[in-house]
């Protein structure tokens, strides 16, 4: 199969961006495995805590800084998502959460165990969309190959 130069120059910046595309899917997609594994691993082996609010940060998508006690252990969290705006609570509310007995660093609120994790759709949102974007840049530029082929000849 004879290509023209243009079609040789287009197939290899393809695969080169179809390697990168691989890499980048596929470091989205551990992430939004390992995510998805820690909030399964607190469902189903999490022990249930009360924890108090340390700061909130109502710019940062309502992220919220609590602390819980373990044995005498103070254990710091964070949560972005627990269904709480920044209007409904305050420095010192009680909140409650899941933790890890066997390592409790890993927590997070109640609501998010129990419920839908936003994180996850938008890692799967950014894959789909740097998915139609490639397939846009690589047409576009197939379409630029070709006027300049058609010049040419």
């Amino acid at each position: 199969m004879n290509l023209s130069p243009t079609e040789k120059l287009f197939l290899k910046h393809f695969g080169r961006g179809v390697l990168i595309y691989l890499a980048f899917g596929g470091v989205i997609l551990l992430s939004i495995n390992a995510q998805v594994e820690k909030k399964s691993n607190l469902r189903n082996s999490g022990t249930g805590a009360v924890a108090h609010i340390t700061s909130t940060e109502c710019s940062n998508h309502g992220k919220l800084s609590y602390d819980f006690s373990i044995r005498e252990n103070v254990i710091k969290g964070t949560s972005s998502s627990c269904n709480l705006t920044c209007a409904d609570v305050k420095v010192g509310d009680t909140l409650e959460i899941k933790y890890l007995s066997d390592e409790p660093t890993v927590n997070d609120c109640e609501f998010i165990v129990n419920g839908v994790d936003s994180s996850v759709g938008t890692l799967l949102g950014l894959l789909v969309f740097t998915m139609v974007y490639f397939l846009l840049v690589s047409i576009s530029y197939m379409r630029e190959l070709e006027e300049i082929d058609a010049k040419s000849s």
